[in-house]
């Protein structure tokens, strides 16, 4: 009996010492999404696509490929490339304008001619980004932007 209460001493002993390492988490692993922020984003570069698609139907109506540079904490460019023409003959546009921005938790709000919005982050890693844009309304549409870390 004696030596029962010993066994069972002993592996309670263990269990609890191994119960520290097993419940806590690495302090400096936190969520990506709480990091999402200026700080995040500043000195990056990012390349993808920004489609529009329809509210009602999901279908895609405009797609451009894009790039972005987020230069500073309030400043970015942005260059996109339109293909217009039909199938026998297409050509290749870009446009490159500046924009500015700022960052409230998962709200990108950014001021352009092109990609002007309240972009709310979908989907974050270390290396990519989607955020939303809508739906609009009066336009019956919504925007997403699929995008890549370059640097």
């Amino acid at each position: 009996m004696k030596e029962n209460i010993r066994s069972i001493r002993t592996w309670l002993i263990v269990l609890f010492c191994l119960i520290p390492f097993c419940s806590c988490g690495d302090d400096h692993d936190e969520s990506l999404i709480h990091r999402f922020g200026v700080e995040f984003l500043k000195q990056t570069a990012w390349k993808g696509e920004l489609i529009y698609y329809s509210g009602e139907t999901g279908e895609v109506f405009n797609q451009y490929r894009i790039g972005i540079l987020f230069a500073t904490d309030t400043q970015g460019r942005c260059g996109y490339l339109t293909t217009i023409g039909t199938e026998d003959g297409k050509d290749d546009y870009e446009d490159v304008e500046g924009f500015t921005y700022t960052v409230d938790d998962k709200l990108l709000t950014i001021k352009s001619s092109k990609i002007s919005g309240w972009w709310l982050l979908e989907e974050l890693t270390a290396d990519r980004m989607v955020l939303i844009d809508g739906p609009q309304l009066q336009l019956n549409a919504q925007g997403k932007l699929v995008l890549d870390r370059v640097y």
